[in-house]
């Protein structure tokens, strides 16, 4: 008796000839026919929301043979280098300005690698001086830009990030397009070395500089500092003014109404950085850029990649990132 009831429980065929088992299994075929329905629906939607590469990548099209109409304003010798002021013409004839820092006399030899310098929300390319003071006596140029409505380019009502997301996407692009036709810049100058170039990122401009990397292949290396990815994620929660001014702007929308993030999402580009070196550094208590969103860009990051976890929010000790970020350059450029 007990062998036989051990032979019943374990026996696939005595099991199946069952009417009990038989009737259970009826009940169950449709639900599991349902279920089946209903994941492969999911991860046909699933696949469905994950952009094409190549449309992607064709929103940042440009004509490179286009006049960059380039001018230097002003030339600013001094002990930590030179700091030069130009503008140029870039797509839809925005006009960019932007600084050239170069290394001082004895620091390295011309022509110098160089990096481009995205400045965060709210900022403009002279917030990247300070950085620059750290990076050019190591013998390596920078380059920074304003983003669109940053800066000089600022604009009355508009602002890149905000409740109108076709405008914050084609702002996002331009901006992306811009630093694009600032390498442009640079390979007209005999003291840069286009065959070294590298980016550093900070908060959006970490966020951009996530997806220039991955459309521009003449960056060889890329540093992003308390930047993350998943826009819908980001401006749910973050506590920046533009994301809690959005959530009130949109409250009571379908979520469709934040598709057009979805082309911009740095999520979708950061895995075409690889096998260019990745840095990031991030704080555990950043409640801006949140630390779901910077291991969200992390785990869809490719190797190379290195991160960096600081026991801060969102302004992480600066002098410790900055001679992480020095070594990085130094070591990759």
């Amino acid at each position: 008796m007990h062998t036989h009831a051990l032979r019943w429980v374990y026996c696939p065929r005595d099991l199946g000839q069952s009417p009990a088992w038989r009737g259970h299994r009826e009940e169950l075929l449709p639900k599991r026919l349902l279920l089946a329905f209903w994941l492969l629906l999911a991860l046909t939607v699933c696949a469905a929301a994950v952009p094409e590469w190549s449309a992607l990548l064709a929103q940042y099209d440009y004509d490179a043979a286009a006049p960059l109409n380039a001018v230097v304003d002003k030339e600013s010798p001094g002990l930590l280098g030179t700091e030069i002021a130009l503008h140029f013409t870039s797509a839809n004839g925005e006009k960019v300005p932007g600084l050239l820092f170069l290394p001082p006399e004895g620091a390295g030899k011309a022509p110098y690698p160089c990096v481009v310098g995205l400045h965060g929300l709210g900022g403009s390319k002279s917030d990247i001086r300070v950085a620059a003071m750290m990076i050019v006596p190591k013998g390596i140029a920078v380059l920074a830009l304003d983003a669109q409505y940053h800066g000089d380019r600022k604009q009355d009502g508009k602002t890149l990030v905000g409740p109108d997301f076709a405008l914050m996407r084609q702002a996002f692009i331009q901006t992306i397009i811009d630093y694009r036709r600032g390498l442009d810049y640079l390979a007209t100058r005999p003291d840069i070395d286009c065959k070294r170039l590298g980016l550093v990122g900070a908060s959006m401009g970490g966020i951009m500089g996530a997806v220039l990397t991955a459309v521009e292949p003449r960056l060889r290396t890329a540093v992003l500092v308390v930047a993350g990815g998943d826009w819908r994620t980001l401006l749910a929660q973050s506590t920046n003014d533009a994301a809690v001014k959005i959530r009130e702007a949109i409250k009571g929308q379908p979520p469709s109404v934040m598709d057009p993030l979805d082309q911009i999402d740095p999520i979708y580009y950061v895995g075409h950085i690889s096998p260019r070196p990745l840095l990031m550094q991030n704080g555990r208590r950043d409640d801006v850029v949140l630390p779901a969103c910077a291991r969200a860009l992390w785990e869809h990051a490719g190797e190379p990649k290195a991160i960096d976890w600081y026991d801060s929010g969102h302004a992480p000790p600066l002098a410790e990132v900055l001679q992480k970020t020095v070594g990085w350059l130094a070591k990759h450029l």
